[in-house]
């Protein structure tokens, strides 16, 4: 008997976890953000607040923004990102990138990676 149980809450559980799809929405943030080789900031007003935000390369290599201040602070390479902390470990709906001048004369390019609930999206930060 408990093995029928068992059985039939790990198959249910099963069920329940392939119903829950993550979705792609930019929650009115933008897909691509450029900055001239002198750098710059951008500051961008989400649809909702954000549940986790982290910069990462090409290859996967990421930075988490950690709390300083009532900020979230993310510094990856170039790039910080900076958001307001809100309630229940959550950032506010305001996302500011900054990037320091280019002075290699070739283009970069990072990606801040957001999500909240079970939307999530991608910016592409690029630096000529």
């Amino acid at each position: 008997m408990i093995k029928n149980t068992a059985y039939y809450l790990i198959v249910g559980l099963m069920f329940l976890c392939a119903s829950c799809e993550f979705e792609e929405d930019q929650l009115g943030l933008p897909r691509i953000v450029t900055f001239p080789k002198e750098g710059g900031e951008k500051t961008f007003k989400a649809e909702c607040d954000l549940t986790s935000i982290n910069i990462k390369d090409k290859v996967g290599n990421k930075a988490f923004l950690q709390e300083a201040d009532g900020l979230g602070v993310g510094i990856y390479k170039w790039l910080t990102v900076k958001a307001p902390l809100g309630d229940y470990l959550m950032f506010q709906d305001m996302l500011t990138i900054i990037v320091e001048p280019n002075t290699s004369g070739k283009s970069r390019k990072l990606y801040v990676h957001f999500d909240s609930g079970w939307k999530y999206g991608v910016i592409e930060v690029k630096q000529e």
